[in-house]
């Protein structure tokens, strides 16, 4: 009875998590903290996928869950290409069911970019065009989703794809766009990680330092623990980088 209790919770705090951030700073969510948790969560969403396929929530759900177990949770190349495509498959058919929904497209273009990274470079510039598309339809929707995030994504597409013809490269975007995404996320660490990159890439180091020591200072947030204990490596990593 208490397991049928916890399965009824679960699902009505998931299935009415109608955003991402709802969704990712759920309680329940946290169980995507353990490579056991995640399992769970993945199975459970994947039983009641099996009677109720056609729900726009649950597909860009387990679209964004299959992206972090195979982001965090699986190291074996070949294996992260699987689980990419099968997360990429979740968000199409979120997008499908609901194109006027901005976390189907925000997760199906985080899909597209981690399985063309797993595939290596020529797949990422294939796929540029792909990523650029859903944050742009994502940030056409909502703005300020996720912190800015789908905005700060876009601005490191501009600043790392090669210039047209090649690609959708475009140094002056890139920088429009992460100003834009600090307004909506000032505090959200990710977005300072993705700037810092920017300025490196652009040779301007002081000022990179100075926004990796700025997004270092910033409390811990509990809610997302880790995805923030990541990112505070990347930014340490950028910073031992910079200082050689």
């Amino acid at each position: 009875m208490k397991r049928l209790c916890f399965l009824f919770i679960f699902f009505y705090n998931f299935l009415f998590s109608s955003t991402t951030m709802d969704f990712i700073t759920n309680e329940l969510a946290a169980l995507r903290n353990t490579k056991e948790g995640i399992i769970k969560l993945l199975m459970i969403l994947s039983n009641d996928y099996k009677t109720n396929s056609n729900s726009y929530d649950l597909n860009w759900q387990l679209s964004a869950m299959t992206y972090f177990y195979g982001d965090y949770y699986v190291n074996d190349n070949e294996t992260k290409k699987k689980v990419f495509e099968t997360a990429m498959n979740f968000g199409k058919r979120a997008v499908e069911l609901n194109p006027k929904g901005p976390d189907g497209h925000y997760w199906l273009g985080i899909a597209y970019a981690k399985w063309s990274e797993a595939n290596g470079i020529l797949s990422s510039l294939f796929y540029a065009d792909d990523v650029l598309d859903e944050m742009t339809k994502t940030i056409e929707i909502q703005s300020d989703f996720l912190w800015g995030l789908a905005l700060a994504v876009r601005s490191r597409v501009y600043s790392v794809a090669p210039p047209w013809p090649i690609s959708v490269g475009d140094r002056k975007k890139a920088y429009i766009d992460i100003h834009q995404a600090l307004k909506y996320g000032p505090r959200y660490r990710l977005n300072h990680k993705f700037y810092a990159e920017i300025l490196i890439d652009d040779g301007r180091i002081n000022e990179a330092e100075k926004v990796i020591e700025n997004a270092l200072a910033f409390p811990v947030d509990k809610r997302i623990p880790l995805e923030e204990e990541k990112t505070i490596k990347e930014l340490n990593d950028l910073k031992k980088r910079i200082k050689r």
